[in-house]
């Protein structure tokens, strides 16, 4: 992917060959194709971005905690993307449906913000840096390597990502 910091997004909102915008909310994820341009504003949750460079697919997921306590005693009829463990096994398997090695993937990482920890001393809470943490532990499980990052801090990020292009504009809101 190629990831831009602070980039003016005028031209990725104003690309009129998308078939859609998607905004991504907590708990959501999404697999595409290169109409789509994907956006999402990220705390402490955290996102994984996902793009092939020549089959411009890719998708991403919005999670707000490392894995559900009830996850070893509920069957989910789907994958419940409030959670790292369960959205990045989600977007695992859309890869594995491609037939495509995994290794032709870019794989990004943002958010993790501690911006509840900001306001209180109490590293218990550090809910940014679990998630952190638990992306990289999922992808690496899974033998997936991480391109680019940009997580931790204390400020939000709103985040743009294009499937045509792999281009990633991400705003630090201060």
């Amino acid at each position: 992917m190629v990831w831009f910091e602070n980039t003016n997004t005028y031209n990725l909102l104003n690309n009129t060959s998308y078939t859609g915008i998607l905004c991504l909310n907590i708990g959501d994820y999404f697999w595409g194709n290169k109409d789509t341009l994907i956006t999402t504003i990220l705390g402490s949750c955290v996102s994984v971005c996902i793009w092939h460079p020549e089959k411009k697919i890719g998708g991403m997921c919005h999670f707000k905690l490392p894995e559900s306590r009830l996850e070893k005693t509920r069957k989910p009829l789907k994958y419940d993307g409030n959670f790292g463990k369960e959205a990045i096994e989600y977007l695992s398997q859309k890869i594995s449906s491609t037939g495509i090695p995994k290794e032709e993937f870019k794989i990004s990482i943002f958010g993790g913000s501690s911006i509840i920890q900001s306001l209180s001393d109490n590293m218990k809470f550090d809910v940014g840096n679990r998630n952190i943490e638990c992306a990289e532990k999922e992808l690496n499980k899974r033998g997936f390597k991480i391109h680019k990052k940009d997580v931790g801090g204390i400020t939000s990020r709103k985040l743009y990502v294009d499937l045509e292009t792999g281009v990633v504009a991400v705003k630090h809101n201060k």
